[in-house]
């Protein structure tokens, strides 16, 4: 997430920046699959952690909106 965020950084345009995690919801049933019942891709936690972590290594300036849906999505607002 740093990397990102400094990448986008080195452009003088960037005035605020936006990040969109869609990591979905599985449609496995956990009864019929157990193997498979994770419910998505993206661990909203973890990517919540790395924005925060981002921000606060780059004394981040620009407003920052981040919208995460997928695995522990409730985690991730807390």
């Amino acid at each position: 997430m740093k990397k990102a965020f400094e990448i986008l950084l080195t452009d003088k345009g960037v005035k605020a920046i936006f990040v969109n995690i869609f990591g979905g919801k599985s449609k496995f049933d956990p009864l019929r699959y157990p193997l498979t019942s994770f419910q998505g891709i993206m661990r909203c936690d973890f990517i919540a952690e790395g924005v925060i972590k981002a921000t606060k290594e780059l004394s981040l300036e620009v407003p920052l909106v981040v919208r995460l849906q997928g695995t522990k999505e409730e985690e991730a607002k807390t």
